[in-house]
């Protein structure tokens, strides 16, 4: 097909108005390499650190020291650490439940205790 017997209509834009090869059309858009925060957020709580508990050195993710603390600011009664960790567990173990991704279910006492509770602490704040 030559030059003369190309239409231009729908999704067929004229040829001098197109894209050459090698030439892109968001020449402002996302770098190669760039990573998003999902990416790096997982990443770095999956890091592999050294903690000090009970005089032992123990190797843990940054993830799984997180919600060590969090569990024990909750239970030495820091209002903001309980509020965080019961909607933690209300929807990761609720969702688990509906996915069957878990081994041990939470049980329906517990979750409406959870409900309860997180109930009774937005009505303080």
């Amino acid at each position: 097909m030559s030059d003369n017997d190309y239409e231009v209509g729908y999704k067929r834009p004229p040829k001098h108005t197109q894209f050459k090869p090698g030439q892109s059309g968001n020449k402002s858009g996302r770098k190669k390499g760039c990573r998003n925060i999902k990416t790096d957020l997982v990443e770095e709580l999956s890091e592999i650190i050294v903690v000090q508990e009970n005089g032992k050195e123990k190797r843990a993710s940054k993830q799984r020291i997180f919600l060590k603390q969090l569990c024990n600011n909750a239970i030495k009664g820091d209002d903001k650490a309980g509020r965080l960790l019961a909607k933690f567990m209300q929807s990761y173990l609720s969702s688990a439940e509906e996915t069957k991704d878990m081994d041990e279910q939470i049980s329906i006492e517990d979750e409406e205790i959870l409900k309860y509770y997180a109930q009774s602490q937005g009505d303080q704040t």
